[in-house]
């Protein structure tokens, strides 16, 4: 047992083979008579040389540091649109900083055709509450941006 593999043999020539990549998938077919001496080392090189080798190789997720920044600068927007709205002088407000952001995970939308969207599950911390959030994020020259949220306000007790 080991990455990529299922317990035990299979009948399917990559039947535990996670991922497609050629190259993994020949690894495994030129292995297959000996799937129970094989290392978990050669797997590991296996797959290792498979994933430059498949031409896939995706721009990576939103951090939880990109996320944060994000998170700002709806905030700063929000702000700003809501400050627009009133007359000068008439309106204030602030921005209430993230603590922390939780339970980070991020994948490709279903629709999507570019590599620079992501939708991102997350529990933003705040000092008075918590935020459940479902994000789709566009990556903008060199930051990430939230082009669309559902949220879920919890107070902390």
């Amino acid at each position: 047992m080991g990455v990529g593999l299922s317990a035990g043999d299979t009948d399917k020539p990559n039947g535990g083979l996670l991922g497609g990549a050629e190259v993994a998938k020949s690894c495994w077919l030129a292995h297959s008579g000996r799937v129970k001496t094989r290392t978990i080392l050669s797997l590991f090189l296996c797959l290792a040389v498979a994933a430059p080798a498949s031409g896939k190789i995706k721009a990576p997720w939103p951090s939880k540091a990109d996320i944060v920044a994000a998170l700002e600068a709806q905030a700063e927007m929000e702000l700003t649109s809501f400050l627009n709205e009133h007359p000068p002088g008439t309106a204030a407000g602030h921005i209430i900083p993230v603590r922390r952001v939780s339970d980070l995970v991020c994948k490709a939308p279903d629709e999507a055709a570019s590599e620079n969207v992501a939708v991102c599950h997350f529990v933003a911390h705040y000092w008075s509450r918590v935020v459940y959030h479902i994000a789709t994020l566009t990556k903008v020259e060199a930051a990430w941006r939230i082009i669309g949220d559902k949220t879920v306000d919890r107070q902390v007790k």
